[in-house]
């Protein structure tokens, strides 16, 4: 595909991700509702993996990161300093609940992608998406909508290196090569008969 129409396709997928969704009129279910409950969890650093270019610029000025991109950190790097002597009653202060449903008042986003009638999902306190469908298709394609929401950056990085399509920018492959350079670590370059040969910089 050229680069022109990779371009306009990521685009386009940014104006449909920050395009408003409408709320759905069928409700999310209830708090707990279907599990026994006791079902906790834990994303470090959080559940936002993306950041635009105000947040970037704002992390660059002043350390302040996008919202849910750090929350969850804390507790999960705690946790190493409480054990031996970690008891039940301490696992809330280590890892999140993660019960089905949203517990009320901890409700930051209620949403429908795309205006769908047949799926809902309410993002908690911690930004983690809880999606209630009543068709399979409605769950899946809101499970990756808020999937690109919170990851899109990675998986289009991730898709590039797995199809062997990623091409880092000519200054990003010079200052890697002055790196190897630099480090005195064998590096491998073609030989005259296209076979690599091992060589080592001085």
């Amino acid at each position: 595909m050229p680069t022109a129409w990779r371009i306009a396709a990521l685009l386009a997928s940014l104006a449909a991700l920050t395009t408003p969704a409408v709320a759905s009129a069928a409700p999310p279910i209830p708090y707990r509702f279907g599990d026994p409950g006791g079902f906790r969890n834990i994303l470090p650093p959080g559940s936002n993996g993306n950041a635009n270019a105000l947040q970037l610029g704002a992390f660059l000025a002043t350390g302040a990161r996008p919202p849910h991109n750090d929350d969850q950190l804390k507790m999960y790097s705690d946790l190493v300093y409480e054990v031996p002597g970690l008891e039940a009653a301490d696992l809330d202060r280590f890892f999140k609940d993660g019960s089905f449903g949203v517990k009320p008042g901890e409700v930051e986003r209620t949403y429908s992608p795309g205006g769908r009638d047949d799926v809902v999902v309410q993002r908690d306190r911690f930004g983690v998406p809880h999606v209630t469908g009543s068709t399979r298709e409605g769950a899946m394609f809101a499970i990756g909508y808020a999937t690109a929401e919170d990851r899109m950056f990675l998986i289009d990085v991730l898709r590039h290196v797995g199809r062997a399509t990623w091409r880092p920018s000519r200054a990003a492959r010079r200052a890697t090569a002055r790196w190897i350079a630099s480090s005195g670590r064998p590096r491998r370059t073609p030989s005259r008969s296209g076979s690599a040969r091992s060589t080592r910089s001085t």
